[in-house]
C-alpha cells in the first residue's frame, strides 16, 4: 500500500517537474524572441521611401540642353518627352535619427549614352539644391562615387533624417549640351534606390 502511494507521488512529482520545465522553456523562448526583436529594431529600423510617380529616370532621343535650362525642367517637359524629373520622399517613423544613402543604378544599357554626358540635379521641392548640387558645376552620372557592394550603382547623395520626420526630393536628369548628336537614337536610364547606412560619411 505504501509502495503504491509512493509510486503515485513519484509519478505526480515527475509530471509536475515536466510541466514546470516546459513552462520555463516557453517563457525563456518567448522573452528571448522579444529581446531579439527589440535588438533588431534598435539596429535595423527601416525608413520608408515613397515615389510620387515612378522610381526611374529615362531619356531617349532628346536634345542636349544647358545646365541653366536643365535646372528648370518641369513636369510638362517630361510629358512632352523632352527630359526627365521625379519626386520622392523619405520617411523616418523611428524614434532615432537615421543615416541613409540615395543611389542610382543604370538600366537599359543597350545603346546607352555615355554617363559622362548625363547631368543630375537633386533639390528639395522648393528647388533648393542639396550641398553636393549647389555648386556651379552640375555632377554627371560618371562623376558620382561607386557603391562598394554594388558595382553598377552610384551614390547620388548621403544624409541623415531626424526621428519622426520626412524629407522630399526632386531629381532632374538631362543630356549635357557638350554631347554631339548622331544618327542613332541613344538613350539612358537609371533606377533610384534608398537604403540605411551604418555610418554617415557626408555628401
Amino acid at each position: 500500500m505504501i509502495k503504491e502511494y509512493q509510486s503515485q507521488v513519484y509519478k505526480v512529482f515527475v509530471i509536475v517537474m515536466i510541466l514546470l520545465t516546459c513552462t520555463l522553456l516557453c517563457f525563456i523562448y518567448y522573452f528571448s524572441k522579444i529581446r531579439i526583436r527589440d535588438i533588431s529594431n534598435e539596429k535595423n529600423i527601416p525608413i520608408e521611401t515613397h515615389f510620387f510617380t515612378k522610381d526611374e529616370l529615362n531619356i531617349s532621343n532628346v536634345l542636349p540642353i544647358s545646365d541653366v535650362l536643365g535646372k528648370k525642367i518641369e513636369q510638362k517637359d517630361v510629358e512632352e518627352g523632352i527630359q526627365s524629373i521625379i519626386e520622392f520622399e523619405i520617411i523616418n517613423e523611428s524614434n532615432q535619427e537615421q543615416s541613409y544613402e540615395i543611389f542610382l543604378t543604370e538600366i537599359n544599357k543597350t545603346k546607352s549614352i555615355d554617363g559622362s554626358y548625363i547631368k543630375l540635379y537633386l533639390t528639395d521641392t522648393k528647388d533648393v539644391p542639396f550641398e553636393k548640387f549647389s555648386y556651379e558645376k552640375v555632377p554627371t552620372f560618371n562623376s558620382l562615387s561607386n557603391l562598394d557592394d554594388l558595382s553598377s550603382s552610384k551614390i547620388l547623395y548621403s544624409g541623415t533624417i531626424f526621428k519622426k520626420n520626412h524629407q522630399r526630393f526632386r531629381l532632374r536628369m538631362w543630356l549635357s549640351d557638350s554631347y554631339s548628336l548622331n544618327q542613332e537614337l541613344n538613350k539612358f536610364g537609371v533606377s533610384v534606390g534608398v537604403r540605411l547606412k551604418e555610418e554617415f560619411y557626408g555628401e
